[in-house]
Order: structure tokens, then sequence, then C-alpha cells
């Protein structure tokens, strides 16, 4: 064989590796989001209210003499057996964060899960309450930037009246944007807030910057069965 062809043979093989090295990641990370993306679905799915509802009609249809009240008793039950299911698994999420405009929809570990971590997820912080809770604030954050964790690297581009959603419990909360602004990083996050209404706070470091966080404040607009 000739030595130019050696060199092209071995030119071929040094483009194959570098091809081969560049998609791998691409593949995982295009199968891990596939992954939470089920995830999200099934949590969805396994608490809907709507569909616990569907099946409770349908029984009913089938056993009219079933007394209502055994069957609010029976509804009951399941919903807490749900919550058990829900709540066991450390990997299972808890509820379900979506901001359509920048076409997220990631699940939120409850927050003494290892893994309800910033390094590793959208994170809900310890302070925060649940969406249940009237007049609470429930705090997330996450990365921004241009690393696979950086779930909020699209944030910035959220305005004044966008809506975020969140899954918890068979209840869908819209919230509604009211404030944005960014403050210094130094540790501690001043939340500007009306403490008499339910809110949402997302939190997340200020594009372009290596000091400053960016909050959005959302207030609760409406809740809706899902």
């Amino acid at each position: 064989m000739r030595k130019n062809e050696i060199k092209f043979l071995f030119g071929v093989v040094l483009v194959v590796i570098g091809l081969t090295i560049l998609i791998i990641p691409y593949v995982i990370e295009k199968n891990e989001g596939k992954s939470d993306l089920d995830k999200v679905n099934k949590y969805i799915e396994e608490t809907s209210i709507k569909e616990s509802k569907n099946v409770n009609e349908d029984e009913k249809d089938i056993n009219k003499e079933i007394d209502e009240e055994i069957d609010e008793e029976k509804e009951s039950e399941e919903e807490a057996k749900q919550d058990i299911k829900i709540s066991n698994k450390e990997d299972n999420y808890i509820m379900i964060l979506e901001i359509p405009k920048i076409n997220l929809k990631r699940g939120i570990l409850a927050k003494d899960a290892k893994d309800n971590n910033i390094q590793k997820n959208v994170t809900i912080l310890k302070e925060s309450d649940y969406p249940d809770k009237e007049n609470g604030n429930v705090y997330i954050a996450s990365h921004n930037g241009t690393a696979k964790i950086s779930y909020f690297r699209e944030l910035h581009k959220l305005d004044i009246n966008d809506i975020a959603i969140i899954y918890y419990k068979g209840i869908k909360y819209t919230y509604k944007v009211d404030k944005i602004y960014d403050v210094l990083k130094d540790g501690d996050v001043e939340v500007e807030r009306d403490k008499d209404k339910t809110t949402l706070t997302l939190i997340t470091c200020k594009k372009n910057t290596k000091d400053r966080h960016l909050v959005i404040i959302l207030y609760l607009e409406k809740m809706e069965e899902y």
C-alpha cells in the first residue's frame, strides 16, 4: 500500500473517531431527555383527578346501588395510596414545572431528595412552600448557561404577563409573571412580592453576568383539575 493511501486511511479513521466523540454525548442527552419526559407524563397521568373521576363514573354506571359516601371514601384511600407511592421513591417527582414560552417541562423532586440539587435538576428550595399553601411562595431555581444542567438558560426571555404552570396532586396551578428584576449574587436573594398573594418565584443567574441573580415573581391566576 502506498504511503499516501495509508495517510488517507489514517485521516478517515481520525474523522470517524472525531464524529463518534461528538455524536455520543448528543445521543445520550437525547435519550435522557426522552426518559425525563416519560417520567413527567407518568406523573401527570398518575396524579390526574379527572382520570380518577372518569373511572369512578364508569363504576357508578355498572354499580348504581353503590352508596356515594363509600365512593368518596374509596377515592380518598386511593389518593392517599397514590401520595405514598409518589413519595416513597427518591427519584419520583412531586410536581411538574412547565413554562410554555421557553418550551420547558421538567419534573421536581422532594425537598429532601438527594438529587434535588441545582447541579442535577430544576430545584425546589428548602425554604419553599408547596403550591397548595394559600399565600405561600414556591421557590424554584436552576442554572443559566450552556451546560446540560442549565434548564433555565432561556428564562430571561420571559416578559410581564407570561405564564408558568405547576402540576401538583391533580391540580394545575397557573401563574402569571408580575415582576422581573435582578439582585447582587451575595448568597441571599431578596424576594419582592405581595405576601397576600400565592406566589411562584423563579431564580437563576442573570445572563452574561457573574455576580447577579435574575428573579421572576409570578402570582397565581387560576387553579383547575387536570
